[in-house]
């Protein structure tokens, strides 16, 4: 029998929904721009283009994040989005990769899309330039990649510098 302070071990993405409530969402970076592109750039880019990164976090088996940074490249301008979306349980609860996995790309992922579009579309109008319309996102059609290294991570998410202290 566990000890009283050993967390629930949790092995079915059901009973993880179950226990678990969205606490926050935290938008790391919003950011557009205009992008002028060269003839040759514009020859053999295929517009428009993403570049996505998700990145996920236990704290204390009661703390799950997932943060989600998209960059959406049309011909005209360049959106990127940072968003975090947090998840806590009322107990701590052990959870293998796979389970954290399946729920990012089933239940994270599928919350935070909303704000990313939002996110993108409202960069567009202060832009003053037409919305890009980004697809939805069917239940099962977003995939996680591979688990970033160190390296990785920081080169997705660790550019919280000013673009002054950086040159």
């Amino acid at each position: 029998m566990p000890a009283e302070s050993d967390p629930r071990s949790v092995t079915d993405i059901v009973e993880f929904v179950n226990l678990v409530e969205l606490d926050n969402v935290i938008v790391h970076e919003e950011r557009s721009r205009r992008v002028l592109w060269t003839d040759e750039e514009k020859e053999n880019l295929e517009f428009p283009f993403t570049n996505n990164s998700l990145g996920m976090m236990v704290e204390e088996n009661t703390t799950y994040r997932f943060r989600f940074r998209a960059v959406f490249t049309d011909e005209p301008a360049e959106y990127a989005a940072d968003i975090e979306i947090v998840y806590v349980t009322q107990e701590p609860v052990s959870t293998e990769e796979t389970l954290r996995r399946e729920f990012a790309s089933r239940v994270a992922f599928m919350a935070i899309y909303p704000f990313i579009r939002a996110s993108v579309y409202g960069s567009a109008t202060r832009l003053g330039l037409p919305a890009p319309v980004m697809s939805i996102i069917r239940q099962g059609e977003f995939e996680l990649g591979e688990v970033m290294s160190e390296e990785q991570v920081q080169e997705a998410f660790g550019d919280v510098r000013s673009e002054k202290a950086n040159g």
